[in-house]
């Protein structure tokens, strides 16, 4: 599930009541859900998978228009001078865009 909108604007769109939810479920099969107990575990499932999914898109959405389209992974070079050794460089080589985007994004 992706809301075109911005991040914090489509996690709100995408999370629904518990009610709506239930009334969605028994619409599709039309069978006992189980307890109470049972039915709000499955819907907060769901609902942590959609707002997962939603967050990620949105995070790949947000490297791309940020940073790039990436083909693989991403390299980060910060160039350093440290007193009494000198220069140097130091490489990180990020996760790709679609394996990690939030965290990607997170780093950069």
């Amino acid at each position: 599930l992706f809301c075109a909108a911005p991040p914090l604007v489509a996690a709100k769109g995408c999370i629904k009541s518990l009610a709506q939810c239930e009334t969605k479920l028994s619409d599709k099969g039309g069978t006992s859900c189980g307890t109470s107990d049972q039915r709000y575990g499955r819907l907060a499932r769901e609902r942590l998978h959609r707002t997962r999914a939603a967050l990620q898109e949105a995070s790949r959405a947000l490297l791309a228009t940020e940073f790039g389209a990436a083909a693989g992974a991403r390299t980060v070079e910060l160039r350093l001078q440290l007193p009494g050794w000198g220069n140097g460089t130091l490489r990180i080589e990020l996760a790709a865009d679609n394996l990690m985007p939030v965290s990607v994004l997170y780093f950069l």
